[in-house]
């Protein structure tokens, strides 16, 4: 699918359309390996997936997986109720801060709904530190909450 995805953005006539392609590194899988390919452009990586391949704090993780799989791609580690780290294309690092609520309701889905705020604002071409800040305001009014239909 992605060789697919690579074809049409390398297509001339389809500048103004080009589509973004993310991944998701979560379950504890070395198979999550293989999907850092070339075309990849955001790779989300989870807490439970750097601590299976041995890393003990997101910017670990990032540097390795760098080092070991290099492209122009942005990562972006949320490590739970600690600071997100990321790192852009150019490899410049980022942190970004959570927002817990005073009280957590429900954490089931906040991984989920951080990276659904990411591609939200990714998709709208924001600077990267933006895209963090919303994604952790966001997934920290999801914890407040019991499932996703808000107040």
């Amino acid at each position: 699918m992605i060789n697919c995805i690579r074809g049409w953005n390398n297509d001339p006539d389809n500048h103004r359309s080009k589509v973004t392609v993310s991944i998701e590194m979560e379950k504890p899988r070395r198979s999550n390996l293989d999907l850092l390919v070339d075309g990849v452009d955001v790779v989300f990586v989870g807490k439970d997936f750097a601590r299976f391949l041995g890393h003990g704090s997101a910017r670990d993780v990032i540097d390795a997986l760098k080092r070991s799989h290099p492209g122009p791609y942005t990562i972006i580690c949320p490590w739970g109720s600690s600071d997100t780290i990321a790192m852009d294309e150019c490899g410049r690092w980022y942190s970004q801060r959570t927002y817990p609520p005073e009280v957590i309701r429900d954490s089931l889905g906040a991984g989920d709904t951080f990276v659904a705020g990411c591609i939200f604002k990714l998709a709208q071409n924001e600077p990267l530190q933006t895209v963090l800040d919303f994604a952790s305001r966001l997934a920290g009014q999801k914890l407040a909450h019991y499932g996703f239909d808000g107040p």
